[in-house]
């Protein structure tokens, strides 16, 4: 009962959250447009959990940034801003998380989504990306992450050929009753989020061992690791004009394609070609 309370009362409270957005998103209009998305779209956000999350699709997003980092210093609550262009958009429609993107559904109606993952994998590493966003909460607030984790559960019921409570999937436990038990060790597993594993990682021949040790194994588990890769890249496009070491990202996207190199499979092809292809257009551009 008490839980419920504070749920509620963090809900009604979250409702701050939608003028403060749009203020924002007024803000950071410029030379193109911005728009909410993710719990504060969706109205399912609590105060001081959430975070106002803002898209921003526009041609020069630099005056855009400097003007986010000093929103950012008078609003804690500001989440991070994706930018958007045809630049950018053209990749990301070739392979980012068609789950992930229906979570800003004024940036999906603008899309024309040609991704290779097949359902079944993009809604596995929609539900794994989810769990890293959420571990924190999930370990903290249980009782107050079983709206969210329902919801989450939800969105992939057409993309899974079983329905999902949360006691199928390892890393929860019964969502159905309540409760959320949150196995935190599925986030240390180097095949299921290589993107974290690669973070402390800087020899190639680290890469190309994982990518060697992922070759043995099932095609559909080769297909999350591809996913999960697929989003790192699509996620580093998102925040191109944030990250000023422009060079650590020619490293990064050339680390994905070493993890990628040992596979023997179509969609690591694929997936090779867009990054390659990227790089080959857009670097002189950065």
């Amino acid at each position: 009962m008490v839980i419920r309370t504070a749920e509620y009362f963090l809900y009604q409270l979250g409702k701050l959250y939608r003028p403060l957005g749009r203020f924002v998103c007024h803000e950071l209009k410029v030379d193109g447009r911005s728009w909410l998305r993710h719990s504060v779209y969706f109205k399912h956000n609590l105060f001081g959990i959430s975070d106002i999350d803002i898209t921003y699709l526009g041609g020069q997003p630099g005056i855009i940034v400097e003007k986010y980092k000093n929103l950012k210093k008078m609003l804690p609550v500001l989440g991070e801003v994706n930018f958007f262009n045809d630049r950018t958009v053209k990749y990301i429609e070739r392979c980012h998380n068609d789950l992930e993107l229906q979570r800003d559904p004024e940036l999906y109606k603008l899309l024309h989504m040609d991704s290779f993952l097949s359902k079944e994998v993009t809604a596995i590493v929609y539900l794994l990306r989810c769990l890293q966003s959420d571990r924190k909460n999930l370990k903290r607030w249980p009782r107050m992450r079983v709206r969210k984790w329902k919801h989450h559960l939800k969105s992939v019921e057409n993309y899974l050929a079983i329905k999902l409570d949360g006691s199928q999937f390892a890393a929860l436990g019964k969502i159905s009753k309540g409760e959320i038990v949150f196995n935190e060790k599925i986030y240390s597993n180097s095949t299921l989020y290589p993107h974290v594993w690669m973070q402390d990682k800087y020899k190639s021949e680290d890469f190309k061992l994982l990518s060697s040790e992922v070759a043995l194994k099932a095609e559909l588990f080769q297909d999350v690791f591809i996913g999960q890769l697929a989003f790192e890249f699509c996620g580093v496009l998102t925040q191109l004009p944030m990250i000023e070491d422009k060079e650590s990202i020619q490293i990064h996207f050339h680390n994905i394609i070493l993890l990628l190199s040992q596979l023997k499979n179509k969609n690591a092809s694929k997936l090779t070609f867009i990054i390659t292809s990227f790089q080959k257009e857009e670097f002189q551009n950065l």
